[in-house]
């Protein structure tokens, strides 16, 4: 007869194995009927428990995550043949709940704003577009809707409970200037040294948009060459503008790195559309409250445009060639589809103020709706695609909004004191209103990795009051201009 402590203690001592043993059974035979997927999915739990517990120990290590998720998602899943589209969708509710039980109650009364109000309007009008009779599926608007809508409040509100101080603004930014040098290099890599065996097959299924006269339009690691040049412009635009007039030489100096760098990434991708981003220097100047430095920028911009539009000097250059047809949209066979395309929508909307319902036209109508008229015509502009999904009604809440938050973004810009918080708040309207502008021509707004940064910018321009001092009698002139 065994003593009873001695019976105890074996049980302490041996009794987990049978338990290891029947789970180490059970995940085996998950292993094997689930395959690669599952186990790959099994294996990075501790990555995941690991990040969990990083993000709710600091709330703002999910912005970055964020930030990072957004940049590299769509470039991975041409390796990765895994459902990594809602991969920033949890970060962001994690992240959320995080900054919402770390934040003090200071820091939760600044969401109560004209900016926040606004944006839940036009959230709410997207989430009563479930009800739309024209809509195909619920799947289509969850899946849609996020880009249009949640991502930019939810990312908005993190800004507001996360970013404290000037410091953690200067960490977005130098962490988004990096990213954006990374994401310039890979596309000077492509071109120079050459694409792997996957990015030559995912070229192949997207030749007719990306090999132009025998030319690589490069894509870099984002989702396509348009949105490459688009996000290659906005983080050049900023860039730029940060490098007139940091607290620092050093910084100046990498910033223009930066900026010259991804403007030759912009190039490369042979995205038009992404050259009016930079329309948001005229407001940089108007900004600076400097009538002079406003009319030489003018004619500069001026001047820019008449070498494109009336000669032909460098013509034999590729990227200049892409550059010169964004100015002459008559001559661009596809500039007039574009319009046959607006002139049918037109007449298809005519009896549909809310649209057609979200998630109906363009990737997510081709997959969801294949064959529907809407799911045949490409919107080919963001507000186009707005038109269609929402109609007139959604259309101008949504060109409301993005009014609201230019007209406030320059007010609260304006009456600034601290000149280096301001230039840094000058770049960041400048980038928001080119995006806006880009995005007329193509889809730019509501894609990865540009939706990341401009939703996060936009919540950085409102958050500039509370960060303001008065500096201007310490320091009146730049470090380096």
């Amino acid at each position: 007869m065994l003593d009873r402590d001695v019976l105890i203690e074996n049980v302490k001592k041996y009794g987990q194995w049978p338990l290891l043993l029947l789970i180490a059974y059970f995940l085996g035979l998950l292993f094997a009927k689930g395959g690669i997927v599952i186990t790959a999915a099994a294996a990075s739990l501790p990555l995941v428990f690991v990040a969990l517990a990083i993000i709710f120990s600091y709330p703002i290590s999910g912005m970055i995550m964020a930030m990072v998720v957004g940049m590299i998602v769509n470039g991975v899943t041409r390796y990765v043949s895994a459902p990594l589209g809602t991969t920033l969708d949890i970060v962001l509710v994690i992240s959320l709940f995080s900054a919402l039980f770390n934040v003090s109650y200071d820091n939760i009364k600044k969401l109560n704003n004209g900016l926040i109000w606004v944006m839940l309007l036009w959230v709410g009008f997207t989430m009563l577009e479930i009800l739309n009779p024209e809509a195909v599926s619920f799947k289509a608007w969850f899946f849609a809707v996020r880009a249009i809508s949640f991502y930019i409040i939810f990312l908005i509100i993190l800004t507001f409970l996360v970013l404290k101080s000037e410091k953690l603004i200067d960490v977005f930014i130098n962490l988004w200037m990096i990213g954006a040098l990374v994401c310039a290099l890979y596309g000077m890599k492509q071109m120079y040294i050459g694409l792997d065996h996957v990015e030559k097959a995912w070229l192949e299924t997207a030749a007719d948009t990306h090999i132009l006269f025998g030319k690589i339009r490069y894509f870099s690691f984002c989702s396509d060459a348009g949105q490459f040049g688009a996000f290659m412009s906005f983080s050049s635009l900023v860039a730029i503008i940060l490098s007139l007039k940091s607290s620092s030489n050093f910084k100046s100096v990498f910033y223009f790195i930066v900026g010259v760098l991804c403007f030759w990434g912009m190039a490369i991708s042979g995205t038009r559309g992404a050259m009016f981003v930079f329309i948001g220097v005229l407001f940089y100047l108007l900004l600076t409250k400097n009538f002079r430095i406003f009319t030489l920028g003018f004619i500069a911009m001026a001047a820019v445009f008449c070498f494109l539009r009336f000669t032909f000097i460098g013509q034999s250059n590729y990227q200049i060639q892409r550059m010169r047809s964004a100015v002459n949209p008559q001559s661009d066979p596809s500039f007039k589809v574009r319009l046959e395309n607006q002139r049918k929508l037109k007449a298809y909307l005519a009896s549909r103020p809310i649209g057609g319902g979200i998630g109906t036209i363009g990737y997510w109508g081709s997959r969801f709706s294949p064959g529907t008229f809407l799911a045949e015509t490409p919107p080919d502009s963001h507000y186009v695609r707005i038109w269609a999904e929402t109609g007139i009604v959604g259309l101008t809440i949504h060109i409301l909004t993005l009014l609201f938050i230019l007209a406030r973004g320059f007010y609260l810009i304006y009456n600034l004191r601290d000149p280096f918080l301001k230039q840094k708040m000058m770049a960041l309207y400048a980038g928001v209103f080119g995006i806006l502008v880009a995005s007329y021509g193509n889809q730019v707004l509501a894609q990865f990795p540009t939706i990341v940064f401009w939703s996060i910018s936009v919540g950085v321009i409102f958050l500039g009051p509370s960060l303001d001092t008065d500096e201007t009698s310490k320091s009146t002139e730049p470090v380096k201009s």
